[in-house]
C-alpha cells in the first residue's frame, strides 16, 4: 500500500498547479432556473457514414419521462431471472432489449420511408423497422441520441 501511495504522490507532484478560478461576479453567474429539462425531444436522423441529415426526425422520451422510466423497470423485470444470458443468446437479448426500449421511448416520427413508401408511426412499426440486422446502425444512432442529455435541456434567455 505504501508503494502505491508513494507512486500517487510522485504523479501528483508532477501535475501543474491549477489556475485560480476567476472571481465570480453577478455578470458571469448563470441563473439555474433558466435551464430546464424537457420531457421529450425531436432529433434529426443522419446518414451513418456521411453524417448528412436524412430529412427524418424522431421524437424521443427524455430520461425524466414517466414512460421511459417505466420501460426501464419493465425491461429489467422481464430480464430478471433469465438463464439464457450467455453466448449468442445474450447478444440476441441485448439487441431485442434495445429494440423494445426504443419502441417504448419513441413517441413519433416524420419523414421515415422504407422502400420508397412513408412508414406510419406506431410502436409496432418501430419494432418492425429496427429488428432486422441491417438496421443496427439506426438502433445505435437512436440509443446514442436518447443518451445525450443535451437533447433534453431547454435554455431560456434570462429575463
Amino acid at each position: 500500500m505504501s508503494k502505491l501511495l508513494g507512486l500517487l504522490r510522485r504523479i501528483f507532484a508532477r501535475q501543474p498547479a491549477l489556475a485560480a478560478s476567476p472571481a465570480l461576479t453577478a455578470a458571469n453567474v448563470v441563473d439555474l432556473a433558466t435551464i430546464r429539462s424537457k420531457l421529450q425531444a425531436v432529433v434529426e436522423l443522419h446518414h451513418p457514414v456521411t453524417g448528412e441529415p436524412l430529412g427524418a426526425r424522431v421524437t424521443l422520451a427524455s430520461p425524466d419521462h414517466p414512460a421511459r422510466r417505466q420501460a426501464r423497470l419493465d425491461i429489467a423485470r422481464a430480464d430478471r431471472g433469465r438463464d439464457d444470458l450467455e453466448g449468442d443468446g445474450a447478444l440476441d437479448l441485448v439487441d431485442e432489449t434495445a429494440v423494445e426500449f426504443l419502441a417504448r421511448i419513441i413517441f413519433g416520427w416524420e419523414g421515415i420511408k422504407v422502400d420508397g413508401e412513408p412508414l406510419e408511426y406506431s410502436a409496432a412499426a418501430v419494432r418492425a423497422l429496427l429488428r432486422p440486422e441491417p438496421m443496427r446502425w439506426l438502433v445505435n444512432q437512436l440509443l446514442n441520441e436518447a443518451a445525450r442529455a443535451e437533447n433534453f435541456i431547454e435554455t431560456s434567455a434570462p429575463g
